[in-house]
């Protein structure tokens, strides 16, 4: 088990371990000597934290007060300041008096570059700076140059800012407040399980060979299954098929959303596929999770979900599953978290709820909303053994058996995650119909009726979902009823049918233009054509004049005869034709 250790409390000679630490990680430019790294040690020997597993120094950070003239050295010079630092650059901690301090190095063996190494060094560092302060050892800033990138990342996690930056790209940064971790910051109160539950669609059928499963994977998968057949009516289900894509890191973040990565959480990755009607449900499964589920939450609803890949690039998860599977997001990702017992602060409940940020980095006013504290008494559970609230992105489910083995919770949490999957196949069929009407008018600016009807001859496969009998049992049925309406499911389902007769519209509009055309055309011929009937008539008039026959005999003559009762029809044609037109004129604007 790792520890930290004081170098004044150590009687040995470290110093040749520290430098063996260095050369597995600095540049021989950048490694001080025996000598140089000693003599500083010497002035101030409450200088270095220790990572020691058992006896052996697996990591260490060096810090001391430094003199003004240092200091002034540090903003206003060109060249980092690192082994070229002085003994007499280097102060005692003096009570009652403001200190400045440098961190020269920070350096972990690379076998020991988790996350418990890290925490335990950043976390002890904060300790030690907190201890000076409350014991009247007044600490004003302090100072550290980044040679690396991940050098960086911790010291704008513990709130450094930066300074300038040196010859050779090295950056000096400063803090005047150094920040505690996210465990000292935050401390949960409750155990928790988190599902990350994300809808997307294909374009085409796919299929995605079930990955390796260890035993709680196994279990999540089977208890779905066992619920979809015990809870639900066969053919909802009946094409649903659920797969293991294996297993990642979410990357924790706070809500400054600054590119720096707080922590890593282990997820499990499901994909939920209904290949008839193209919609997948992707969940991630993080169970135990020990970062704040409410900043979890946070980068859900702002869309600020990443996980490292296979190669250990870290990227956004969308991204991740179009490049992998060629799916495309259609929809917002829901979360159900499951825990054992109310946070004992009821404001962070109102933050599940609400879904946002409970130990905001970025804000320092507090969530006060009258819907939302409703929500957090409006207990929604059918049965005694556990309580349920939901909101829009959220269900909070208090799980009163909730239980150290991860299987048993598994088991538990699945009939909730059973009823939450149904309801997002039901709003992410909308969503893609709506995504792609969207898509279409914002490419062409137009639709034809052939495109209205493959939409709805998609959107027809999903109807199953919309059975107001899914559920077998009514406890269960009521339960997906109020987790539907918090969901707003009714309101995706609104904009559907906006955005129908919108299309509609559109294509009546075009109807009318091209009747308004074809009207046209035909008047064009209809007069084209009496004309030619109409000629012939009018000369045999005038040749009439000039001779005896009478009029009438000569207009009752069988070509003439033809030629009115052709005027005739071509009459009537144009008259039906006007008569359609204006029916379409009138129903566009009843639109």
């Amino acid at each position: 088990m790792l520890k930290i250790v004081r170098s004044k409390n150590i009687k040995k000679d470290f110093i040749n371990e520290v430098l063996k630490l260095d050369a597995l990680v600095y540049d021989a430019d950048m490694q001080g000597s025996y000598k140089s790294v000693n003599n500083r040690f010497k002035k101030n020997k409450d200088s270095y934290l220790l990572i020691m597993d058992g006896t052996k120094i697996v990591g260490y950070i060096c810090f001391f007060p430094i003199s003004k003239a240092l200091e002034a050295k540090m903003l206003e010079g060109e060249e980092m300041q690192d082994d070229n630092i002085l003994p007499d650059d280097i102060l005692e901690y003096t009570e009652g008096t403001s200190h400045d301090l440098y961190i020269i190095s920070a350096v972990i063996h690379p076998d020991y570059r988790d996350r418990e190494a890290i925490k335990l060094l950043t976390s002890e560092f904060v300790n030690f700076i907190n201890e000076k302060i409350k014991t009247n050892f007044h600490i004003n800033k302090v100072y550290a140059t980044a040679v690396s990138s991940d050098g960086e990342k911790i010291l704008k996690y513990l709130n450094f800012k930066e300074q300038k930056t040196y010859q050779g790209g090295y950056k000096l940064y400063a803090s005047e407040k150094v920040r505690l971790d996210t465990d000292n910051d935050y401390k949960k109160t409750y155990k928790s399980d988190m599902y990350i539950m994300v809808p997307y669609y294909a374009m085409r059928p796919i299929n995605i060979k079930d990955q390796e499963k260890d035993d709680l994977a196994t279990e999540f998968i089977k208890s779905l299954d066992d619920n979809a057949t015990y809870e639900c009516n066969n053919n909802v289900t009946e094409n649903i098929k659920r797969v293991f894509l294996g297993k990642n890191n979410l990357a924790c973040l706070d809500d400054e959303y600054d590119g720096n990565v707080k922590d890593k959480e282990e997820i499990y990755l499901f994909l939920t596929s209904h290949n008839p009607t193209g919609i997948h449900i992707l969940t991630l499964m993080n169970l135990s999770n020990e970062y704040s589920p409410t900043q979890i939450q946070d980068q859900v609803t702002t869309n600020n979900l990443f996980i490292y890949d296979n190669n250990d690039n870290l990227v956004p998860l969308d991204e991740y599953m179009k490049v992998n599977y060629n799916l495309k997001r259609c929809g917002n990702a829901k979360v159900l978290l499951s825990i054992s017992n109310m946070p004992k602060n009821s404001l962070e409940f109102e933050y599940m709820i609400a879904s946002e940020s409970f130990n905001s980095k970025r804000v320092d006013y507090k969530l006060d909303s009258k819907e939302f504290k409703e929500i957090c008494h409006n207990n929604l559970a059918q049965y005694d053994f556990y309580e349920l609230y939901a909101s829009r992105d959220a269900v909070i489910y208090v799980l009163h058996t909730f239980d150290d083995n991860l299987m048993t919770n598994i088991m538990d949490e699945a009939p909730i995650l059973f009823i939450m999957e149904l309801i997002m196949f039901q709003s992410a069929s909308i969503l893609r119909t709506n995504n792609k009407i969207v898509e279409q008018l914002s490419k062409s600016g137009s639709v034809n009726i052939s495109f209205i009807e493959s939409l709805y001859r998609e959107f027809g496969k999903t109807i199953k979902f919309w059975s107001k009998d899914v559920f077998k049992y009514e406890a269960v049925q009521n339960l997906s009823s109020t987790i539907h309406k918090a969901f707003e499911t009714e309101k995706i389902l609104d904009d559907y049918y906006t955005n129908q007769k919108f299309l509609e519209h559109i294509v009546n509009l075009r109807d009318v233009q091209d009747s308004n055309r074809e009207s046209k055309i035909l008047n064009g011929i209809v007069l084209l054509l009496t004309i030619m009937q109409v000629l012939p008539i009018a000369i045999s008039f005038f040749n009439w004049l000039g001779s005896n026959e009478s009029f009438l005999e000569e207009i009752l003559k069988p070509q003439y005869t033809i030629s009115f009762t052709t005027i005739l029809l071509l009459l009537i044609i144009v008259l039906i034709n006007r008569k359609k037109l204006k029916k379409k004129r009138e129903t566009l604007q009843k639109f």
